[in-house]
């Protein structure tokens, strides 16, 4: 929904679902159940290259070893049990580290759970073994050499594969900054740490990996992040205020970027002026809100063009940029139309817009669009940018599978059945689709 500046509206009212729920028992290695043992529901997010998994909801055992993660929208979700914050065993090097439903100690291995509206996922039963674990200890400071302000967190890296998630943390003590994470099994990590300060909040990161030995002693500085300067430019008339757009910086690298920083939104002021302070690894901007068939015709920074890079520009190493031009245009093109379901007119679908090039489909694309038909039968799909598209009428676009609409592998599959178009700017058409069965 678009609310322009003065805009008011009335009578929005918002129905609130009951949430999903998963119960289970947690064993330990002689099946017994085991009680006092955190649990996590931790919910999928992203696309296939970059799966994350967000902290959800957590809960602990009872004396029957039982459980119930509560309040889940729907989604795909991993549970898994927390990290003892007891020492490896001295003889047989084994500890408790995180395990994952159906009882494996790897992330990428655990078994996705999907939970719909209000259901009640049950009998979600596991075990949880001491395994071969390692001991990471280190020290984290901040750019004044104090100790970080913030838990120490040890993330899955995305360069493993594996679905990025925190996985274990620690508390700095002393004034060295010192920190110990006990219980870590063999993998690719990265070690994080924020602190806050009066200059801002500060990062910094280093990669680990574990094997059956405890690592080298870890030492992680954190920096302040980098401020962005730069304005908005408007192509076309009549010209708007420019507070009426929003761009969201999106991270690339998680392991280059704190997986507990939410997203970043950033506002033109009244004269179109940009300010962003403190962004840290590389980011991608994505026009996420502005007045009706308008789209992101560019963006350069540093004299470079990245509107569609798909590494994003690395925020790093210059401590001040100037020079970020965001150019919009009321210009986009626009395609609209019906679909028919052999020779009947169809009255219930989503249309999904994508470019012929491979290298535009990733997640939040401006060459990725999708629409969902009034119940007239009528789609209308605005703020197109000049490209080469493929336009599909898709039934059954809602629910968990419209997160999913682009994904590569889901565009390829809409590729036999949709029809091709040519668009150019200011472009307005109107066609009739044949609906795509799935």
């Amino acid at each position: 929904m678009q609310v322009r500046r003065g805009e008011q509206l009335k009578n929005i009212d918002i129905a609130l679902p009951q949430g999903g729920a998963i119960t289970g028992t947690v064993l330990d290695e002689f099946l017994e159940p085991t009680e006092n043992v955190t649990v996590r529901a931790m919910e999928l997010r992203g696309d296939e290259d970059r799966p994350m998994a967000v902290g959800a909801a957590s809960a602990e055992t009872d004396d029957r070893g039982q459980y119930r993660l509560s309040g889940l929208v729907p989604g795909r979700y991993i549970v898994a049990t927390v990290a003892a914050k007891e020492p490896p065993d001295p003889r047989t090097g084994k500890g408790y580290a995180p395990a994952y439903y159906p009882g494996v100690a790897e992330i990428a291995s655990a078994r996705v759970i999907e939970v719909l509206e209000e259901q009640e996922r049950q009998w979600i039963d596991f075990p949880r073994e001491p395994v071969r674990v390692a001991t990471i200890s280190g020290t984290a400071l901040n750019s004044r050499n104090d100790p970080v302000t913030d838990r120490v967190l040890l993330v899955a890296s995305q360069r493993s594969g594996a679905v990025i998630a925190e996985t274990q943390g620690a508390d700095v003590k002393g004034t060295d900054g010192t920190f110990t994470i006990p219980n870590v099994p063999p993998g690719d990590y990265a070690l994080q740490a924020t602190s806050k300060g009066d200059g801002g909040q500060e990062f910094g990161m280093q990669y680990v990996t574990v094997y059956s030995e405890d690592p080298p002693m870890v030492r992680v500085k954190t920096a302040a992040g980098i401020d962005v300067r730069g304005r908005l430019i408007e192509e076309g008339s009549p010209l708007v205020d420019p507070r009426s757009f929003g761009l969201t910086v999106l991270p690339v690298d998680w392991d280059q970027t704190s997986v507990l920083a939410g997203l970043v939104t950033l506002t033109p002021a009244e004269d179109g002026t940009l300010s962003l302070d403190g962004v840290t690894g590389p980011r991608r901007f994505v026009l996420t809100a502005g007045p009706s068939n308008w789209y992101l015709k560019s963006i350069r920074i540093r004299g470079r063009d990245v509107t569609d890079e798909i590494t994003g520009f690395p925020l790093t190493g210059f401590g001040f940029t100037r020079d970020l031009e965001v150019v919009v245009s009321n210009k986009g093109a626009v395609i609209e139309g019906d679909a028919m379901d052999a020779s009947t007119p169809a009255t219930d679908f989503s249309v999904v817009l994508f470019s012929s090039n491979p290298d535009h489909w990733f997640h939040n694309s401006r060459f990725l669009k999708s629409g969902r038909a009034t119940r007239g039968g009528r789609f209308r799909i605005e703020g197109i940018a000049d490209g080469d598209y493929f336009i599909a009428a898709v039934e059954g676009l809602d629910g968990t599978a419209g997160g999913a609409w682009q994904d590569r592998n889901f565009l390829q599959s809409l590729i036999t059945g949709a029809r091709r178009v040519r668009l150019r700017e200011g472009d307005d058409r109107n066609l009739t689709l044949s609906l795509m069965h799935r």
